[in-house]
């Protein structure tokens, strides 16, 4: 892979594993994207970072809360 394709996907390996460590820290889902923009600078090169990024962050919401609620 080149150079920058390998940056590109660390950058959002870094977007990943942050939204990941801060989903517990929130209380709603609403507070969990908003702090999350905070961090958009590592996905918004992509054309598609506003859809992606709200997939992600809906996914790791509902895996992390479906733990408290059965």
């Amino acid at each position: 892979m080149g150079r920058v394709k390998d940056m590109c996907m660390d950058m959002e390996d870094k977007y990943v594993d942050l939204s990941l460590s801060l989903v517990d820290g929130c209380e709603h889902i609403e507070e969990y994207i908003k702090t999350m923009l905070n961090y958009s600078y590592l996905i918004d090169w992509r054309d598609d970072w506003k859809e992606w990024s709200h997939e992600i962050l809906t996914e790791n919401w509902n895996e992390y809360w479906s733990k408290y609620n059965p």
